[in-house]
């Protein structure tokens, strides 16, 4: 491509100019290059033909960093599961249920996989669920996760009781 050819190009589109500039240095870069380290492809004695402007300048690659506001989590860091986060829903057993409609019922939750217990009342969250509803032998879930919601019901177990002889 000559520069004639470059300059009617630009006078016409000039979004298109800037890429084919831009794709033509890039080219004109490496043909520099190993006519300074071969010699020229003629060979002989000539000189090595001169690089291109800005050819032997350092590059410097800048990292953009953002910066999102509070109560808002960055998308692009990875979600770390653990404490912050509370139990999975699905390693969670009923425990026991205190029941008393005037005052209040609460549920204790067991975590299979640490063993620690957890008390929650109607309307407060455990990790990823909400509770719903508590009755005497079961409590209610709402539990949400990837945008979705489903309800979830975990019952106490009964244990059987064996007779003396």
């Amino acid at each position: 491509m000559r520069e004639g050819e470059v300059t009617r190009i630009c006078t016409r589109t000039p979004v298109r100019a800037v890429g084919l500039v831009v794709a033509a240095a890039f080219l004109a870069l490496p043909a520099a290059a190993s006519a300074q380290q071969g010699g020229g492809a003629s060979g002989g004695g000539q000189e090595a033909a001169t690089p291109a402007p800005g050819a032997d300048s350092l590059v410097q690659y800048r990292r953009e960093v953002f910066h999102y506001p509070t109560g808002r989590r960055n998308p692009f860091t990875p979600v770390r599961a653990g404490e912050q986060l509370g139990p999975r829903f699905e390693d969670l057993e009923l425990s026991g249920v205190i029941f008393n409609e005037r005052l209040g019922s609460v549920a204790v939750l067991v975590d299979r996989t640490t063993g620690k217990r957890y008390r929650v009342h109607q309307g407060e969250r455990v990790g990823q669920a909400r509770v719903a509803r508590i009755s005497p032998d079961e409590v209610s879930f709402v539990v949400s996760g990837f945008g979705q919601s489903r309800t979830e019901v975990l019952r106490v177990k009964k244990k059987d009781k064996e007779t003396s002889g």
